[in-house]
């Protein structure tokens, strides 16, 4: 049974940052657990003891913070704003945290996308979470008619996503910043959706 104590949050969360870490720096398919638990400064069977084995640690921080941005994604949707707001700000979201967490978005897109299979990732019950939560935003949007004619809500998820990671990607890989307002302007201009009005 899993011990639910302060100390035993602490050293999971250790080990899992020293993942991320190892992972970022070595491959998953190069790191042994043996590198983790040298790294998180603790005892090999921890590790095991903790997540099981490598693939099992590499799954959690695809679930974990998949599901984090989930909810960002879930809550950014139900206010007030415009689509362009929302969208503007999920974009803000994924981009300071690609720039403030370089090795676990490292880790999470590049890693895990190279062990599972696309399917596996689109299916994921937190990746289709945000699918489902940006498909209905822009349905709604198209329905307000702030989406340019001709734009599919439907699609538009899709291209989002995939904007979004072909631009972290290339941010992790070149180790450039690129600015924030030129990549969310011109993938907002890719999603039909208007930025005309001023800067919030």
């Amino acid at each position: 049974m899993p011990d639910p104590s302060p100390d035993s949050a602490a050293r999971r969360t250790r080990i899992l940052d020293a993942a991320v870490r190892v992972f970022a720096t070595r491959g998953h398919t190069a790191t042994r657990i043996a590198d983790i638990a040298q790294e998180a400064g603790v005892a090999y069977g921890l590790v095991y003891h903790y997540f099981g084995s490598k693939d099992a640690l590499l799954d959690t921080v695809f679930d974990e913070n998949w599901a984090t941005f989930a909810e960002v994604v879930e809550g950014v949707a139900a206010s007030d704003r415009s689509a362009r707001d929302k969208v503007r700000v999920v974009l803000d979201y994924a981009l300071a945290s690609a720039e403030t967490y370089p090795e676990r978005v490292q880790v999470i897109l590049l890693e895990y996308g190279r062990r599972a299979r696309l399917g596996q990732a689109l299916t994921h019950a937190h990746v289709a979470r945000v699918v489902a939560t940006l498909r209905a935003l822009f349905q709604g949007a198209a329905a307000r008619g702030e989406l340019a004619p001709g734009a599919v809500p439907e699609v538009l998820p899709v291209v989002l996503l995939g904007a979004l990671q072909s631009v972290i990607v290339a941010m992790l890989v070149d180790r450039e910043p690129l600015e924030a307002a030129a990549v969310r302007s011109t993938i907002l201009s890719l999603l039909s959706v208007s930025d005309a009005s001023p800067e919030e």
